[in-house]
């Protein structure tokens, strides 16, 4: 895959079929859309285009208000690359983007690109004030030469495919259904870093994740989680915490986890844990004693729910 920052490094004569987008999460709706993308470029002997903006146009367009993303941007770009694409435009959106008339972005696009066909969901919309919908960007292609093709947005299990939805999962915790809207588990990742070593005198070692700041996180919970990392063997089967640990000190929220048939130093390791179930809320054990009783159960739960086929599963 192909991937510029600068369109002007294109060669222009090079016919196109792009989508354009921010793909927040980049769920199965927008793996739909890019495998589309791919198939009509085959049909007409065109290369594929994914065309996206960085940062998200929320922080851009909302300064200052809070806003997390379902996926670090560098994550975005990696799972992409997966996908088959023959080139990632990255757009660095600005005011000045934002300010864009759909007409003048899409002229100013395909002065760079050769675009043929545009695919899009139907609730798409681009340019100042989201006036670039599919109806208004066909418009403008029979001006500037290409064609707009639009579906619908997907569903399963009778609910719409979308980030919001993935969201409101994730705000509640439901990490499960989250993963099935996505396509693949949610999950956080980022290097292991030194924590209060409680976990160790209480004979269930943890990695403390330094997460970043833009991701959007399961609610505070226990969650049966699966560990990656390109440092370690294999994957392995993970009790993880998110939360304040109110046991001992109410403090920073914080990301850890139990790896489960691991002994070693994980310090430094860039980590990524992909959630699998939620096992429970947080809660406040009144003595060691009882928090580590249920660190038992949950370590037994964790090894019940992630099985060597959900193991095999994860990438």
């Amino acid at each position: 895959m192909e991937i510029v920052r600068r369109l002007g490094d294109l060669k222009p004569d090079a016919p196109y079929v792009a989508t354009i987008g921010k793909f927040d999460g980049l769920h199965r709706g927008h793996q739909y859309l890019i495998e589309l993308t791919k198939r009509r470029a085959a049909e007409r002997g065109a290369r594929s285009a994914v065309i996206t903006f960085d940062p998200h146009p929320l922080l851009v367009l909302r300064p200052g208000q809070p806003f997390k993303q379902l996926i670090c941007f560098s994550d975005k770009v990696k799972l992409i690359g997966t996908l088959g694409v023959d080139l990632l435009a990255i757009i660095t959106f600005t005011p000045q983007v934002a300010a864009q008339t759909p007409a003048e972005f899409m002229t100013w696009l395909r002065q760079h690109l050769h675009l043929t066909l545009l695919v899009e969901g139907v609730d798409f919309a681009l340019g100042k004030g989201r006036a670039g919908n599919p109806a208004v960007l066909a418009e403008i292609g029979e001006r500037l030469g290409y064609r707009v093709e639009t579906i619908n947005r997907l569903q399963l299990d009778g609910e719409e495919i979308s980030s919001a939805a993935i969201r409101r999962h994730l705000e509640a915790g439901n990490v499960a259904r989250a993963g099935q809207l996505l396509g693949r588990p949610p999950a956080a990742s980022g290097p292991v870093v030194e924590g209060a070593k409680r976990g160790r005198q209480l004979g269930v070692p943890t990695a403390n994740l330094a997460v970043p700041e833009e991701l959007l996180l399961p609610a505070n919970g226990v969650y049966a989680a699966v560990a990656t990392s390109p440092e370690l063997p294999r994957a392995y089967p993970a009790m993880a915490n998110i939360g304040t640990r109110p046991t001992f000190d109410n403090g920073a929220r914080t990301v850890e986890a139990h790896l489960l048939d691991f002994d070693g130093d994980l310090y430094g390791t860039l980590l990524t844990l992909h959630f699998i179930d939620r096992l429970r809320d947080e809660q406040r054990f009144n003595g060691v004693e009882a928090l580590v009783a249920q660190l038992e159960r949950d370590r037994r739960a964790t090894a019940a729910r992630v099985t060597d086929a959900v193991l095999r599963g994860v990438r």
